[in-house]
């Protein structure tokens, strides 16, 4: 006599006397398919957190998303050395036809390790800023109101693509 342990769709575990039988009807075919497809699922989502955390001169693809709904890619731009009181203007290889900059961001480095923020401002001198700004079709311009030859300046675009 078989008595029925475990009411379920998939699996029915029977009982005959002291003998237990199990059996499914799951499909292994479509269940290591399932768990391929969450194996690849995860990957992604892996690659998309290192990502958001990954600072280089090629183009990241950030993972985040913009207002209008395009992915928002990062780039890293070594500008060299800063200028002393005037603007530098620095060629890139985007577009401003075609690449719509979301985020300007970066630092300026001394040989010794101090570090400013690009975009920066003293409140007590206002001689002393660092700014950026995107100019001409592909430029970006860096300038200074003292001399900041002792600094390396990187910047930092995060932007969209119209092709996207």
């Amino acid at each position: 006599m078989a008595v029925n342990l475990i009411d379920s769709a998939d699996i029915e575990i029977t009982q005959t006397g002291e003998n237990i039988q199990l059996s499914t009807t799951v499909d292994m075919q479509t269940l290591e398919s399932n768990v391929s497809t969450n194996t690849s699922n995860i990957s992604k989502n892996a690659t998309d957190i290192e990502n958001l955390q990954t600072y280089s001169t090629s183009e990241v693809n950030t993972g985040k998303v913009w207002i209008d709904g395009k992915p928002i890619y990062r780039k890293v731009f070594n500008i060299g050395t800063l200028p002393n009181s005037t603007e530098k203007i620095y060629t890139t290889d985007l577009n401003w036809a075609t690449h719509t900059v979301v985020k300007i961001d970066g630092c300026a480095i001394s040989s010794s390790g101090v570090m400013l923020p690009i975009n920066f401002s003293n409140p007590i001198s206002a001689a002393q800023m660092i700014g950026c700004r995107t100019t001409g079709t592909n430029t970006i311009t860096v300038y200074t109101g003292i001399d900041r030859t002792n600094l390396t300046g990187y910047v930092i675009l995060e932007y969209t693509k119209t092709t996207d």
